[in-house]
């Protein structure tokens, strides 16, 4: 939060602020909330976070590559039973694997589909789609979400004012 990457430096702001620095392992109790944090995988190292109140569990799995070979047990992990998983959905498996386009391996990034099969595995109510692709058309972020929600009902790409609420019946699943 520096120039030139930021217009506003720290200092301009109007209140007190304190940095912790957390590591994977790391519970963290913020007011009523409790924060989980667990390491993924994208080059230069990247976490994940599990937020806990009131019975209700997010978590947020941006900047995530899954290995080859399926699902990151770390992650599935740390989204057992969550009500929202908000995972990083840049690719298609075709662009990941390079069928369409130069292969994204090893980018740090990963799929819709990879998003389903976390969220699958982990029993999560709510998969949201986040971290689309800067190139893709809205309408293109509607034609993944459509299929994502055909694989995985209730699937959806995460938008500018997009609101998730907790605590609503869980959608039914395709088996």
């Amino acid at each position: 939060m520096q120039p030139p990457h930021f217009p506003v430096r720290l200092s301009d702001m109007r209140s007190h602020l304190a940095f912790h620095e957390v590591e994977a392992g790391d519970v963290v109790t913020i007011g009523g909330a409790t924060v989980r944090v667990a390491r993924l995988h994208h080059p230069g190292g990247v976490t994940g976070y599990r937020i806990e109140s009131g019975g209700r569990a997010i978590v947020y799995a941006t900047d995530t590559e899954q290995r080859a070979g399926g699902v990151d047990p770390t992650l599935v992990a740390l989204a057992r039973d969550a009500d929202v998983l908000i995972y990083d959905a840049m690719y298609t498996d075709d662009e990941y694997a390079g069928r369409s386009g130069a292969p994204k391996i090893g980018w740090g990034h990963s799929t819709w589909e990879a998003g389903c099969a976390v969220a699958d595995a982990a029993g999560v109510d709510r998969l949201v789609l986040f971290h689309h692709d800067p190139a893709r058309s809205d309408a293109q972020v509607e034609a993944i979400e459509r299929l994502a929600a055909a694989r995985r009902p209730g699937t959806v790409a995460a938008r500018e004012g997009l609101e998730v609420s907790l605590g609503r019946p869980a959608l039914p699943r395709a088996a």
